[in-house]
């Protein structure tokens, strides 16, 4: 019963900062590490076994804290460097301004606005299926 507590009132905290404009991704950490921290003081069991265990409560919250930076930022940092790159690369080949040239001379057939914003809309949706990233929209060139 303790732990819905504490979690319901994270929950709160968190909710309570974002609604007052405090930047999200700090008030959610900040929550975080709180409720980390709560939790360690409290609970009679370790929060972390094994080798990576400090055996104390507040190292063991910077711990936690320190293996998800590890793991979830560092696939993170390389999947941002790969798709920088490989949009850098299509630009500089030309490979955009060719895809978006191809893909809106069919539309420039259409007089009509609003048919062309309909058109235009379902073919980036198309387009977004086979190509997930932004490239294909950077530069409209006539």
């Amino acid at each position: 019963m303790l732990s819905i507590c504490i979690v319901i009132a994270s929950i709160a905290a968190a909710a309570y900062l974002i609604f007052k404009k405090y930047y999200a991704p700090g008030a959610l950490l900040f929550v975080g590490l709180i409720t980390l921290g709560v939790v360690a003081c409290i609970s009679p069991d370790p929060l972390i076994t094994g080798k990576k265990a400090t055996h104390l409560a507040g190292l063991d919250v910077i711990q936690i804290f320190t293996n998800l930076l590890q793991t979830r930022t560092a696939g993170l940092g390389m999947n941002i460097m790969a798709i920088a790159g490989f949009t850098y690369f299509m630009d500089q080949i030309g490979a955009s301004g060719a895809l978006v040239r191809l893909s809106v001379k069919p539309l420039k057939l259409i007089k009509a606005p609003y048919i062309v914003m309909t058109l235009g809309f379902i073919l980036s949706l198309i387009l977004n299926v086979f190509i997930p990233s932004a490239a294909q929209v950077r530069r409209i060139r006539n």
